[in-house]
């Protein structure tokens, strides 16, 4: 009795994905992604319903070949739907006889080109031939074959190597993001060969590690950022915060900072959402340092429901996986560094004196390995999507979805800025505050004096221990003074 009845509530479910499959071919009112994406859970039921509930064969192969149907329909359907919204480069009608010519800008060839977009890439975007594509970056001087940097394996080495000693767990993708980073573009092979050379134990051990990749899917860009806070560093007074873009991966902000409160988050935030729109919905654990992120975005997109998604922090995917990342090519090596230092008796984690020098002497040089990191992990190349870096993605999804009426694009390219929209929408609630101020990557810790004096002690030397040691004298100095 119990087995019917579990056979027919996973009928009915078949039935209402059915249902609802049919009304979105018919009408506009469901998105048509996340329909498939149930059609093909519902195929996994389906599978359960055939091999543990015995389901008649001619019933289970009706029920498939709706599903089949419904599934060809909606891909037709999500076809046309992008083919409507996606960018075309405009056409010059002359009035003459022929076809139009296409409008394709010099600024939008180098920005293409600069982002790393082979021709063919160009070519779909503009919505014309590759052959036009090559033959306007003929005509512009612009070499997509001569993209590589010219430098010697020598020269390769030298540099590789000096990233590599403040990186050591990077690998030949994210290396050549760090080269990208720095304006040096040359082929994977290379940068593998160089690791090789440089330090052949590493690349050894990293051949052997590899990533379980689960299923990920959202629509567009800024359709669903992460954010999440990064405690491993805790112990010594410091947080790092960051967000990702769920579609494309590209990293919105990364900073540490000195505390983890809910206003040193929305500053990091607000920038992000200046510099890359505001995103339509934002993923995040149940932390109080959420919460003004959350009465950020309520005020925002104050027409939607969902505007933040809170859960635990197993399940936020994107930056989960980041962290794993960070973890091991830059925060690791402090983690280790810090409680070195505390076995040697250099910090005591008790005293306020030496977790402040701590703070003044390494939040900048940690700050300075992560905007490397972030601007190198926007640049490297994903191999799940096609060989792109985050940037490419993140554009090439902006530009494929540009008059799409979904609330991520239309707030990147809203008529109003962001700081007219918040006015408008604080004034509902008749709120008047400073919604931008002057913020600093840091709360300073001291004024400009002391900060300058300091600044000037610890830089004659380039040694991290040696700079901490140099400010905490200072600082018991002072306080003894």
């Amino acid at each position: 009795m119990a087995d019917d009845t579990e056979k027919n509530r996973l009928l009915l479910n078949i039935r209402d994905v059915i249902q609802k499959a049919d009304r979105c071919i018919k009408n506009d009112d469901l998105r048509p992604e996340l329909v498939v994406l149930e059609i093909k859970r519902t195929k996994d039921i389906l599978a359960v319903l055939k091999g543990v509930y015995q389901l008649e064969a001619n019933r289970a192969r009706e029920i498939e070949a709706s599903l089949d149907a419904l599934h060809r329909q909606l891909d037709v359907k999500i076809a046309e739907k992008k083919e409507a919204v996606k960018f075309q480069a405009p056409l010059i009608r002359t009035g003459e006889r022929g076809r139009p010519q296409f409008d394709i800008p010099l600024e939008q060839l180098k920005m293409f080109h600069d982002f790393g977009f082979t021709a063919k890439k160009m070519a779909q975007h503009f919505g014309c031939s590759t052959v036009l594509v090559y033959k306007r970056l003929k005509e512009e001087g612009i070499s997509q074959r001569g993209k590589y940097t010219d430098i010697s394996d020598q020269q390769l080495d030298e540099k590789i190597e000096s990233i590599h000693s403040n990186h050591p767990n990077t690998g030949s993708v994210m290396m050549a993001g760090y080269l990208e980073a720095d304006n040096i573009k040359v082929q994977r092979r290379r940068v593998r060969s160089s690791l090789r050379r440089i330090d052949p134990a590493s690349c050894e051990k990293r051949c052997g590690k590899t990533a379980k990749r689960r299923t990920y899917s959202v629509p567009t860009p800024n359709h669903l950022w992460h954010i999440d806070g990064h405690m491993k560093l805790n112990r010594w007074g410091i947080a790092t915060h960051g967000g990702i873009d769920g579609y494309s991966r590209l990293i919105t902000y990364l900073m540490a900072s000195t505390d983890n409160r809910a206003s040193t988050v929305l500053e990091q935030f607000v920038p992000a959402c200046l510099r890359f729109g505001v995103p339509n919905m934002v993923r995040s654990d149940m932390g109080g340092e959420n919460l003004m992120v959350g009465l950020f975005m309520n005020v925002v997109n104050k027409d939607k429901p969902d505007n933040i998604i809170a859960g635990r922090s197993v399940h936020n995917q994107r930056i989960e996986r980041l962290w794993k990342d960070i973890y091991e090519q830059e925060v690791e090596f402090f983690y280790k560094l810090f409680y070195d230092m505390e076995d040697e008796g250099l910090i005591d984690i008790r005293s306020t004196v030496h977790l402040t020098a701590l703070k003044f002497v390494f939040i900048p040089i940690i700050n300075c390995n992560l905007k490397k990191f972030m601007k190198a992990h926007n640049k490297h190349k994903v191999r799940t999507e096609g060989n792109r870096s985050p940037e490419e993605v993140w554009i090439s999804g902006v530009l494929d979805n540009l008059h799409s009426s979904s609330c991520s694009m239309s707030n990147l390219f809203d008529a109003n800025s962001l700081e007219v929209t918040l006015v408008e929408a604080l004034a509902a609630y008749q709120i008047n505050i400073d919604l931008f101020p002057e913020y600093e990557e840091d709360t300073p810790l001291f004024d400009e004096q002391q900060t300058n004096e300091l600044n000037t002690a610890i830089s004659q030397t380039e040694v991290h221990r040696e700079k901490y040691c140099i400010c905490l004298r200072l600082l018991q100095n002072s306080d003894n003074s």
